[in-house]
């Protein structure tokens, strides 16, 4: 009886634990937010290559040869520049590290800026 009641105890403590819990493996982010419900939707800064999260508040961008995501943008990148710059809303709701090579293939870092105007002196 007292190894049935332990087990059963056992049991009813892990409910409320995540799956997760007990594996060696963390989830990122995008699998903590499908457990949760929650969907990623990007805003991608072309010129700057970083994506935003406005469903978790978080830039996504590469460090070097890592993917990084972190509350604020890159040093050095203010989040007004980011606002003032060519920005596109992304259809895809995982890792944008699975999607940036299309990305900047169809929205090169000089997309969305005005073209020079040329005024020919006569």
């Amino acid at each position: 009886m007292g190894l049935g009641l332990l087990a059963l105890t056992m049991l009813a403590g892990c409910a409320d634990t995540p799956l997760w819990s007990s594996m060696s493996v963390v989830p990122t982010t995008e699998q903590f937010q499908a457990a949760r419900g929650r969907q990623s939707s990007y805003i991608y800064f072309v010129a700057y290559e970083i994506y935003y999260d406005s469903t978790a508040r978080q830039y996504t961008y590469r460090d070097g040869t890592a993917w990084v995501t972190r509350a604020e943008p890159p040093p050095g990148v203010a989040v007004g520049l980011l606002e003032a710059s060519p920005s596109v809303l992304m259809d895809f709701h995982d890792a944008p590290r699975w999607h940036h090579e299309a990305v900047i293939h169809q929205y090169p870092r000089n997309w969305g800026r005005p073209k020079a105007i040329v005024v020919s002196a006569r």
